[in-house]
């Protein structure tokens, strides 16, 4: 019998133990990578980052290939920012946030560690510093990202870049390890004081005026680039993007990029829609800013609306900013709402059921002294749609808020009314 029990006593220590401090997963959740056709060689790209002030240093790792034998590869460590610790984590430090760049002779690959939800925001950053140093030519491809659970390794993405660019299969490996859940990254490079306007040449040349003015009234130099010219932008204090997805002369893929899928599908399908979307900061201190509609001329509606309005100056007046993103699709989310409180901001995550995932979001977020207002609602897109119920998930940062006791309230396809502790 005692045997026996030692046995068992054995199995559980076997059990339990794997699951501490495993190697293989990221403290925030969840592996986001992305396979670039293009070109990269490690040592230039570290020298690139470090030329705009980026730590970056060259490390080589061994890829066990999946018929024996391993595959080395050298890759590119940079540093993104920091993840805040959100909910019942608060009294954990930040922890670091680091990029990792596969190089390749053909391709390249980029990964990030992300939220249990995948944000695809860390993955975002770390394109904006490989454009701003020159190391990446254009924009990755969103929609052949690769989510990959935490607990698994190389990450789905690693794996797809060994089979491009060295035609290996990778063994892929199973821990047993648990994520820090983390859900609000800062950025760790600062933004330059300017201001920068990307669009096409035939929006530029039906806003651009308007907008210069608006941004020097407000104290900014300003200067208009093209769409090629992203990474020379991208780092402004101010970005303003111009037009929609089907915006010409690679202004198209700009809005891709920046915004989520199902807004970017209404400036395609509906007419009269037009959106100015403020997008997460790529860098500390920075605003961004997509100003599109459903053709040029609603563009240009909106760019009015952004100036005569006096909405462009308080956004970048005020202290307190709210960023949301969201996803539309028919896989199973529980409806209701989740907040948690970071250091001087709040993230809120809103689940509505919906009859189908063709929808897009109206969300308005708004601050009254300690009183937090959020609208969120969705219209129905003038496509036809699978037929499934869906489930809409919006995310929301609020950052800027002064630590304290706060009332959440929710209205629209959800209502709730949340009290929180904001922490300084």
């Amino acid at each position: 019998m005692l045997r026996l029990v030692l046995v068992l006593v054995l199995l559980l220590l076997l059990a339990f133990l794997p699951a501490v401090g495993v190697v293989g997963c990221p403290p925030s959740g969840c592996h986001l990578g992305v396979v670039v056709e293009e070109g990269v060689d490690a040592r230039s790209a570290v020298s690139r980052l470090r030329g705009i002030g980026v730590e970056a240093w060259v490390e080589v790792v061994k890829l066990r290939a999946a018929g024996g034998g391993w595959l080395r590869a050298e890759t590119v460590v940079f540093y993104l920012g920091y993840w805040l610790p959100v909910g019942l984590m608060l009294e954990w430090e930040p922890a670091p946030a680091y990029a990792r760049l596969y190089a390749g002779g053909k391709y390249c690959c980029i990964k990030v560690n992300t939220t249990l939800d995948c944000s695809l925001k860390p993955l975002k950053d770390a394109v904006a510093l490989l454009l701003k140093a020159g190391v990446l030519g254009g924009l990755p491809d969103l929609s052949k990202v690769v989510c990959t659970p935490g607990n698994t390794y190389p990450a789905g993405a690693v794996v797809e870049w060994a089979r491009l660019e060295a035609g290996v299969e990778l063994e892929q490996v199973t821990f047993r390890c648990f994520g820090r859940h983390m859900n609000i990254m800062a950025p760790g490079a600062r933004a330059e004081r300017r201001a920068a306007v990307v669009a096409n040449s035939i929006d530029m040349r039906l806003c651009y005026r308007l907008l210069e003015q608006e941004l020097k009234r407000l104290g900014y130099e300003c200067r208009a680039y093209s769409p090629g010219e992203l990474g020379e932008a991208i780092g402004s204090e101010v970005l303003v993007a111009l037009g929609g997805p089907l915006a010409y002369e690679g202004a198209g893929r700009v809005a891709e990029f920046l915004l989520p899928p199902p807004v970017a599908s209404a400036l395609v399908l509906e007419e009269g829609y037009g959106v100015a979307y403020l997008h997460e900061p790529f860098f500390s201190g920075q605003v961004v800013l997509v100003v599109a509609g459903h053709t040029r001329s609603e563009t240009k509606a909106e760019v009015e609306r952004l100036v005569e309005s006096r909405l462009l100056a308080r956004i970048l007046s005020s202290p307190v900013r709210a960023y949301y993103t969201c996803r539309v699709s028919c896989v199973y989310e529980e409806p209701g709402v989740r907040v948690e409180p970071s250091p001087r901001a709040l993230y809120v995550r809103v689940v509505c059921e919906l009859p189908n995932p063709c929808y897009y979001p109206v969300v308005d977020v708004g601050v009254e002294g300690r009183v937090v207002k959020l609208y969120v609602s969705y219209r129905p897109l003038d496509t036809p749609c699978i037929e499934c119920l869906a489930y809409a998930c919006l995310y929301v940062s609020v950052v800027g808020l002064e630590p304290g006791e706060y009332a959440l309230r929710v209205e629209g396809c959800r209502q709730a009314e949340l009290r929180v502790r904001v922490p300084g």
